[in-house]
């Protein structure tokens, strides 16, 4: 060790460049969490590289996503930005935790106050869990706090804030403000809570080197012992900021100050998701593989009329049953007098700390005042309406149909109803097609009703799985596990409520990550007294990153006949093309074997396309074809 500092100072001298210890050497931000595809530069201005776990970020770099992606870059203080698909962001400050997102979305988990900007919005974080998205388009930036605080301003009025260590008449300190960029002299210094609440003075001089700010006139001092007074500074003296609180949002235009503010889901539903993107992440873990994971669940949920419609056009045995409610048919679940619960309790008023954008004069601006509350919250964005037509043509069947779906987040509960209309071959087919709640805390999820679940890799048919739970009446329970591990159980009422013939009993359902990958089981009890228990194992992974993956499942049913699924994925068609290209074999004893293949393309504009072939290996029989979706989504 003693050899070494002496190397570095030798070194030094003969290079004329000052040493840099380890303790003084600049900190940087590290990618600790990667979905798929994610690449940083080699400096502000260098050509973009793969980022795997642990490489550095270093300020003044960018760090980019492609699609179905996302990326967790934490701070050294251990504070995480998450940021989505189709996403890009510079990290501006890794020990500030400042950073600048250039287009798409990000969450934030601040351990200490930071500052996001992006689009003509400026957000100043004291709270911990904050989501800040770009519409690259449009250039209108929206800002949504699940916990804590945030203040949010136009670009062209920058704010900071935070909780001083020391206070007097005239001065505060704060050593987060130390070597910050920005000459907060002339501006605006606001206290927003504790015994200073409501009062705002001028900043006459700034200190970088110690973070000191002073100001004018002087406020009381608070007595020893009475809580700390936050503080927000703002440049621009008098202009628009916006305070956040939990569960509550706002939009910036390109041109314009920040908008009132309303009420947003809770972190478990962000924007009406079941699944966000964020709560699949956890520090140290990668994923590089789409078939069996949540992402691919809910792309197969949102593509349910599709699915239902090929399968109908392709298979034999088209039974339809309706069921609309309790007591229609033996051992059928039905639902009714479900309301959507979209309005949500106010946990903590938003408020506006200015409400001109016009200067008042400094005598108005400076003398001490309280602040006044905004009018009543904007009506929340907490429910949404999806119109969803489709049609679809074969060389055997024809269908069209529609779907409509009512969907509510209101604190913890998620809400779904939905109605399906189908026209297939001039028969007319309607159904109450979706139907649930759930219910998702620190205790785990629980989601019980009409319901889809795609368990499992399989993706263009079901022949070869255990469990065939595309349309369910079903309870289910989900334990708190964080990243990629899941364990859930539940019971079946019925497996297929539009056909006879489905199962009805328990299940077990768990996964967790192998490799850059995933392995996963199933088990089914049948009701039934003459079946047995039925059991699968299934697994993905990728034979080249983010150009091939490799999927499978295998078991026994109930009824002891073998299952067999095997498939590929190719991820470089979607990454290049946005086509996402499915094969798969699939085998059930005394059923014929099929092979098939599925092409789907989204053409924007809430427009996907479907193409599709499908051979039973035991005939001649080929089944091919193609359609179009539409989902419009009405708030």
């Amino acid at each position: 060790m003693r050899a070494s500092g002496v190397g570095l100072g030798l070194a030094a001298v003969l290079t004329g460049v000052p040493a840099v210890t380890q303790a003084q050497a600049p900190k940087v931000a590290r990618v600790r969490e990667v979905v798929r595809v994610v690449k940083k530069t080699t400096g502000p201005q260098g050509r973009l590289v793969d980022a795997p776990i642990d490489t550095p970020i270093q300020q003044g770099e960018r760090v980019r996503t492609g699609g179905r992606s996302a990326v967790g870059v934490r701070f050294p203080d251990m504070s995480i930005l998450r940021l989505g698909e189709l996403s890009e962001l510079v990290v501006t400050s890794a020990d500030r935790r400042q950073a600048r997102l250039l287009r798409g979305q990000v969450v934030m988990d601040f351990r200490a106050p930071g500052r996001i900007s992006g689009g003509n919005a400026i957000a100043a974080v004291r709270g911990t869990k904050v989501h800040f998205q770009v519409n690259e388009e449009t250039g209108e930036a929206e800002v949504r706090c699940y916990e804590g605080r945030v203040f949010v301003s136009s670009e062209d009025n920058p704010v900071a804030a935070g909780s001083p260590t020391a206070l007097t008449a005239t001065t505060l300190v704060d050593p987060n403000l130390i070597d910050a960029t920005e000459d907060w002299r002339g501006g605006e210094i606001r206290f927003v809570d504790g015994p200073l609440n409501g009062q705002r003075r001028q900043v006459t001089a700034f200190d970088p080197a110690t973070g000191t700010v002073t100001f004018a006139p002087a406020v009381p001092v608070p007595a020893p012992g009475a809580p700390v007074s936050g503080y927000v500074l703002a440049q621009k003296p008098g202009a628009d900021v916006v305070e956040l609180g939990r569960n509550t949002g706002t939009t910036v235009p390109r041109n314009g100050g920040p908008r009132p503010a309303y009420r947003v889901p809770n972190e478990n539903f962000a924007y009406i998701q079941r699944t966000p993107y964020f709560q699949q992440m956890e520090d140290g873990t990668q994923n590089y593989v789409l078939p069996g994971t949540a992402t691919h669940e809910d792309i197969q949920d949102r593509e349910f009329p599709f699915r239902r419609a090929i399968r109908d056009s392709t298979e034999d045995d088209n039974q339809f049953f309706c069921d609309f409610g309790p007591g229609d048919s033996p051992g059928k679940f039905g639902l009714r007098g479900f309301r959507g619960l979209g309005a949500q309790s106010s946990q903590r008023q938003p408020i506006f700390l200015a409400q001109n954008t016009q200067l008042p004069s400094p005598e108005r601006i400076f003398q001490p005042q309280v602040l006044t509350r905004a009018p009543a919250v904007e009506a929340g964005k907490n429910q949404v309406w999806r119109f969803e037509p489709f049609a679809i043509g074969t060389n055997d069947d024809d269908v069209l149909g529609t779907r409509l779906r009512y969907q509510a987040v209101s604190g913890d509960i998620y809400t779904e109803i939905g109605y399906r209309y189908q026209l297939l071959n001039g028969q007319s087919e309607h159904d109450l097609s979706e139907a649930f709640f759930e219910v998702k805390g620190k205790y785990g999820k629980l989601t019980a009703g009409r319901q889809h679940l795609f368990l499992g890799p399989a993706n263009n048919t079901r022949t070869g799985t255990l469990l065939d739970l595309e349309s369910s009446d079903t309870i289910l329970y989900e334990l708190p596990i964080k990243g990629r591990f899941r364990q859930m159980g539940g019971y079946v009422i019925d497996s297929d409520v539009f056909r006879d013939g489905g199962f009805s009993g328990g299940f077990l359902r768990g996964q967790a990550p192998v490799g850059l990958g995933y392995a996963g089981y199933s088990a089914l009890f049948n009701r039934e007294e003459e079946t047995s228990i039925g059991w699968s194992v299934d697994g993905a992974h990728p034979i080249k990153k983010n150009v091939l993956d490799v999927y499978g499942e295998a078991g026994i049913d109930s009824h002891n006949r073998q299952i067999y699924t095997a498939g590929f994925y190719v991820p470089w068609f979607y990454h290049q093309h946005k086509l996402d290209v499915f094969v798969e074999y699939a085998r059930r004893e005394d059923v014929e074997e099929r092979a098939t293949l599925r092409v789907r393309r989204s053409l924007g504009g809430g427009l996907l396309a479907i193409a599709f072939l499908d051979q039973r290996l035991g005939s001649n029989h080929l089944v091919g074809g193609g359609g179009i979706l539409w989902s419009r989504a009405f708030r």
